[in-house]
């Protein structure tokens, strides 16, 4: 299966948003991701950003620090994390690494990756934003873009 028929694939899933062009990846539906690439050890080429959406007003509000990439990579798997003395929060540098360049014939390491980044996001209460605090409040739910 082609990447672009992943990412479809995952899009059509029920329970997702959709607004203008754009769809978002609820978080239950988004670890299908990972189950339909594993069917063939597809390595995706991704970005990720996640986002919170009040669903019933539209509003929505880009988590654009907690996104993150996939590249394939000919050399040696590498996992990118945040430079030193950046300003993000903790609960961002300490639960989540922005890049994985990875071979492509290492598809544990990318399918770890995903594994790890979905679950802390799943955790994160993104107490240092005050906008997201205000749209949690506001019974947002998490949505992830994936391009």
């Amino acid at each position: 299966m082609e990447e672009q028929e992943i990412i479809e694939k995952v899009e059509i899933l029920p329970n997702n948003f959709s607004e203008n062009d754009s769809i978002y990846i609820s978080q239950e539906n988004i670890e299908h991701l990972i189950l339909f690439s594993k069917e063939n050890k597809t390595i995706l080429e991704l970005l990720i950003t996640p986002f919170l959406i009040c669903e019933n007003s539209g509003l929505k509000y880009e988590l654009h620090y907690y996104e993150i990439s996939t590249e394939i990579n000919e050399n040696d798997t590498e996992i990118i994390g945040f430079p030193l003395g950046n300003k993000l929060s903790k609960e961002i540098t300490n639960n989540i690494s922005p890049k994985l360049f990875v071979r492509r014939e290492d598809y544990p390491a990318f399918e770890k990756f995903l594994i790890q980044y979905f679950n802390a996001m799943k955790n994160m209460e993104f107490a240092d934003d005050k906008q997201a605090m205000d749209l949690l409040e506001q019974g947002a739910n998490l949505f992830y873009e994936v391009l």
